[in-house]
């Protein structure tokens, strides 16, 4: 598919509808899909704390360990009209992993 040059602008946009994700050989958990607007590929690697790291909370004080969304953005190399050192074309959509690590 053709990448279309659109001036850069940043906005949320829905997530694509080829949005999926998959666990890489290193165990993280990655999101890829085509950016709705201009139509570039795109992954999210989701980096976490690493094991081992203790938060500072006290166990009964730590916030559900639910899964939040995540932003990711447009990153493609093209260098789009109107973007100063940014990278994409400014869109961005939530992602949000689910309890075993897949959207």
């Amino acid at each position: 598919m053709p990448h279309n040059d659109t001036a850069y602008q940043e906005r949320m946009v829905s997530p694509p509808i080829d949005l999926r994700s998959f666990t890489d050989a290193a165990g993280t958990l990655v999101f890829a899909g085509t950016c709705p607007v201009c139509l570039a590929a795109n992954e999210f690697v989701l980096v976490d704390v690493s094991p081992g790291v203790v938060t500072k909370r006290l166990p009964w004080r730590r916030p559900p360990s639910a899964p939040t969304e995540r932003r990711m953005d447009c990153e493609c190399r093209v260098t789009h009209p109107e973007a100063l050192e940014q990278l994409g074309c400014g869109a961005f959509w939530m992602v949000r992993p689910s309890a075993e690590g897949t959207a």
